[in-house]
């Protein structure tokens, strides 16, 4: 499989690039192997996104809204009631019930928590790994002062 351009910018949903950072904080993959794995076609994306990742966290991913925000108010009598119409309709899709919000809170602490989990258990490796290595360069050292006196 090879890694090719495309024309138009693919947009991915805040779940598909936790997964990736995820997946590549996990894993002894690189970038460019986890590209290939989720059919990304930029590697660099995944650096992006473990960045933005560590910087902020799981905040990191939230869709936010394009554009700027408008600051001219309309006059026009129907205009303020389809606006008014579509707040409320907005207000009623984004309401949660307090155990749905503080099921969706948890769940959002735990898998940073797992992630946390992970790359924490692959820092420890690596420093037991250069412990190791440094250990036995010095008795290597010590072995050739023997050998050489």
């Amino acid at each position: 499989m090879v890694l090719c351009r495309k024309r138009n910018n693919t947009r991915y949903t805040s779940e598909f690039k936790l997964a990736v950072v995820e997946s590549y904080l996990t894993s002894e993959l690189s970038y460019r192997q986890i590209a290939l794995q989720y059919g990304l076609n930029n590697p660099s994306l995944i650096a992006r996104w473990k960045s933005d990742f560590m910087k902020y966290g799981t905040n990191a991913f939230v869709e936010r809204p394009k554009g700027r925000i408008p600051t001219m108010s309309r006059t026009d009598e129907k205009a303020k009631i389809t606006t008014h119409t579509k707040s409320r309709n907005q207000k009623k899709k984004k309401e949660l019930t307090p155990e749905q919000a503080r099921i969706l809170e948890l769940e959002k602490q735990l898998r940073y928590a797992q992630i946390e989990n992970a790359y924490l258990k692959e820092l420890r490796r690596l420093r037991l790994e250069d412990a190791r290595k440094m250990k036995e360069q010095q008795e290597s050292l010590a072995v050739s002062e023997e050998n050489s006196n």
